[in-house]
């Protein structure tokens, strides 16, 4: 229910279709984002004009600009471990290029027991950091955990120094591509283009295609144009799509080849970067591949049909006009009758494995 304390009323509100929830959740992040604002600005007023910056304490949008003015920049949180020190990173640096102004980007490493005791562990911390965008570094003295602060301030010293040497340090530009944050089987990783592939607020929609690739689409709020992202999670594999007409099919360096279907279809290599593919809707983004896998699904669960003497002529008619359809390139109805058939066959047979036993043994009833 929802209740209007003005006028004393309450209005029933269906929890799965109203977006109250979603609205509610805008409007929280957008008033304290608001607040976080306005600090800085009263504090650059009256202490002093330096920039104001704030911990970014996971993917969350406070921390996301999304005005002319406001806070600096983002401080990239403290982790004790160089995969941790990439998840944080990856998040803040996604948080501060999907602002609507620029970001300062600063990294706090915590050494937490002996996480930083070598210098090696250390610069290879700062090193993440930097690669993902981060342009200053604070390392906490953490005493009594086995680490010297005598040692971290000198080993500080000396990253300072190399770093000054190395001309393109400061003008390092980290580079990023975008999932959305829910994504299914998406995670912060460097791609083989030297790219980062990282989480972010973007909304989209998880692609059902099997057990060999993963996807998803998202919608471009102000063109509404669609993309579909896809990779592979066993290997390189060449995947063919039905196409009307042509796709454009662009790589994580961004790297465009437009394809023209032969015989209603086109055929792409997709491996462990994603491939971004423009010119066809979710609904008829359907891989091949992913029909006939589902296709010899339904094949297995047939035979341990038979091996159960299960009558299973019914199904072998259903697999033999899903095998035409791939034919006829009617990938989507194909999928809906071989789903529907595997789940329908499944049921029996779970039931079939709860049933008693009647073997020859068994008494006889007149």
């Amino acid at each position: 229910m929802v209740f209007d304390d003005g006028l004393g009323k309450t209005y029933p509100a269906d929890a799965g279709k109203s977006a109250i929830w979603d609205d509610l959740r805008q409007f929280r992040s957008y008033s304290i984002r608001g607040y976080m604002d306005t600090m800085a600005d009263v504090a650059k007023r009256i202490a002093g004009d330096v920039p104001v910056i704030y911990t970014a304490n996971g993917l969350q949008p406070i921390f996301q600009a999304s005005g002319p003015v406001g806070f600096d920049g983002l401080v990239m949180p403290g982790a004790d471990s160089v995969k941790a020190v990439a998840a944080s990173a990856g998040q803040t640096l996604s948080l501060a290029e999907n602002s609507s102004r620029k970001m300062w980007l600063l990294s706090h490493l915590k050494p937490v027991g002996a996480a930083y005791d070598k210098k090696q562990d250390l610069f290879a911390a700062m090193n993440t950091a930097h690669d993902l965008g981060a342009k200053g570094f604070f390392v906490d003295d953490a005493r009594g955990t086995g680490v010297d602060g005598a040692n971290l301030i000198s080993w500080l010293a000396e990253y300072a120094s190399l770093s000054l040497k190395d001309k393109q340090f400061g003008a390092y530009k980290a580079r990023a591509i975008f999932y959305p944050e829910r994504t299914a089987g998406a995670s912060v990783k460097k791609l083989s283009n030297g790219a980062w592939w990282l989480p972010s607020l973007t909304p989209g929609t998880d692609l059902y295609l099997g057990t060999k690739l993963a996807g998803y689409a998202v919608i471009d709020p102000q063109t509404f144009d669609i993309t579909i992202c896809v990779w592979s999670t066993k290997g390189s594999q060449l995947i063919h799509l039905v196409a009307e007409s042509k796709l454009a099919i662009m790589n994580a360096s961004g790297s465009t080849t437009e394809l023209k279907p032969k015989k209603g279809r086109v055929e792409f290599t997709v491996g462990d970067d994603p491939v971004f593919v423009h010119g066809i809707a979710p609904d008829d983004f359907i891989p091949v591949e992913v029909v006939m896998e589902a296709i010899q699904e339904l094949d297995n669960e047939i035979a341990r049909g038979d091996r159960k003497h299960m009558d299973t002529s019914d199904y072998k008619s259903k697999l033999k006009n899903a095998q035409t359809m791939v034919k006829a390139n009617q990938l989507s109805l194909c999928l809906n009758l071989v789903h529907q058939t595997t789940a329908e066959i499944n049921q029996r047979l779970r039931g079939l494995d709860v049933m008693p036993s009647l073997g020859s043994d068994t008494p006889s009833r007149r």
